[in-house]
């Protein structure tokens, strides 16, 4: 079905929560990305250049028709420096994360579901241009779905899904993709698995992911730079879903955030900051409610704090809609500054990173309704700084 080119070119800023001693940062861009008709956008990267290259799916406007992974780079104004539609063989294929190489190429990484339609992690490496170098499944039918990648210093990769409802792993593959080694949990069919799963890279040269919460709490995971385990930290006494978004703090330690439990009966949650030491002991974690929060997914720290984003649920004009949220706090995780980016009816922030100029950029999906169809567009919103109250 055809719809109309036009769209929106600027983002509405919502302020949605009382005075804090930091203003929240002020939209500076939007772009959006229909790609071939329908898009979604998953993860977005700062380039050496200072410009942006961002990762999603797009697919034509018809039903059941193969999907694409989409890539798109851009300059530091939003400007488009080229686009790449790499075919996947079926509808549900995901490019989840995208880091740029040490030679100036990209490696995205996803789930293809190919022909069978079954699920497989899978790697893209493109050159600086978007070119296809390689592109290669990572894993066999037990390794199902592709979450997040890292670049290791010897210029391979460290991968991280799920497996199905039992599991999650760790792949470490080559500058070719060839696998190195796995580093796998089976802790048997789960009631409640995660979405997502992250991984960051610690300065010994291992790796920290996050696992499920379900009768043992929220599990982190240290693996070393040959794929054994190290440590293992459950947080049985927080009530904390699986970690959506995890990274390396500037003292050594690590930073996970996910969705808490449930404050309403419309399903909405909690979110939460956990901040441990680099042995994965707990020193603090932040709960954030008062509010209709749906999903946490990126977390990032700044040299103020932490700067989250996600999905809210909020009412507007009688209308009920969801917006892509950034929260940014203080050191210690209290909340600093609240700001909600709105401009469409539903919208999703899926990652978010911080700029050379101090600034942020958020990178997901916009979502509408026209008559009885629904569709969505990839978008890339660039935020200023976040400015102290004078």
């Amino acid at each position: 079905m055809k719809r109309s080119a036009i769209w929106l070119v600027a983002a509405v800023l919502a302020v949605a929560s009382p005075a804090f001693a930091t203003d929240p940062p002020a939209v500076q861009w939007l772009k959006t990305f229909p790609g071939m008709g329908v898009s979604t956008g998953y993860s977005a990267s700062q380039t050496a250049d200072g410009g942006l290259v961002a990762a999603g799916v797009t697919e034509p406007d018809s039903a059941w028709a193969p999907g694409y992974y989409y890539i798109i780079r851009m300059d530091a104004n939003g400007d488009t420096l080229w686009t790449r539609a790499v075919r996947r063989e079926a509808v549900g294929s995901v490019a989840s994360g995208i880091v740029q190489t040490g030679d100036g190429g990209f490696a995205v990484f996803g789930t293809d579901r190919g022909n069978d339609h079954v699920p497989r992690p899978y790697l893209v490496r493109l050159t600086s241009a978007g070119a296809v170098e390689w592109q290669s499944t990572i894993g066999g039918n037990e390794f199902e779905y592709g979450s997040s990648i890292r670049q290791t210093a010897d210029a391979g990769f460290v991968v991280a899904g799920l497996r199905g409802r039992i599991g999650i792993y760790l792949r470490k593959v080559n500058s070719t993709g060839t696998c190195q080694w796995t580093w796998a949990v089976t802790e048997g069919v789960r009631a409640d698995v995660p979405t997502f799963v992250p991984v960051a890279l610690s300065g010994d040269g291992g790796f920290v992911t996050a696992g499920h919460k379900d009768s043992f709490g929220l599990t982190l995971w240290k693996v070393n730079s040959a794929g054994a385990t190290v440590w293992r930290r459950v947080y049985a006494e927080e009530n904390a879903y699986a970690g959506e978004g995890l990274i390396q703090t500037a003292d050594g330690g690590f930073a996970v955030v996910g969705l808490a439990g449930r404050t309403e009966p419309d399903e909405s949650y909690r979110i939460y900051l956990l901040k441990v030491n680099s042995n994965g002991d707990k020193q603090w974690c932040k709960y954030y409610d008062g509010r209709k929060y749906k999903e946490l997914n990126s977390v990032l720290q700044t040299p103020n704090g932490f700067v989250m984003a996600g999905v809210v649920a909020n009412k507007q004009d009688g209308v009920h809609r969801l917006d892509a949220y950034v929260l940014g706090t203080d050191g210690n995780g209290n909340e600093a500054w609240y700001t909600t980016l709105s401009p469409s009816t539903a919208d999703a922030a899926q990652s978010i990173l911080q700029t050379q100029d101090g600034g942020y950029v958020v990178c997901g999906t916009l979502m509408w309704r026209e008559q009885d169809q629904h569709y969505n567009h990839m978008f890339v919103a660039k935020l200023g700084p976040a400015r102290a109250k004078k």
